[in-house]
């Protein structure tokens, strides 16, 4: 489910994201998902990296109409 996940995006710098045995090398302006029950993990940057990370909201229907709601 998508609440199962978040987004980060990186907006300055560039780095790696390392969790477990896995290790994504990212640049300025790249997005990933991350399950949300991932609770160890690490950046690293040789240079410096700003990550924004967008937690899920639940969404709520009502006659065809949505809106988010944060948890």
């Amino acid at each position: 489910a998508a609440s199962d996940v978040y987004k980060r995006q990186v907006v300055e710098g560039e780095g790696r994201f390392r969790v477990g045995d896995t290790t994504v090398t990212l640049k300025q302006w790249d997005r990933f998902f991350c399950p949300a029950n991932v609770v160890f993990f690490e950046y690293e940057s040789d240079a410096g990296m700003a990550i924004v990370e967008c937690y899920p909201g639940e969404t709520i229907r009502n006659g065809g109409a949505q809106r988010a709601v944060k948890k």
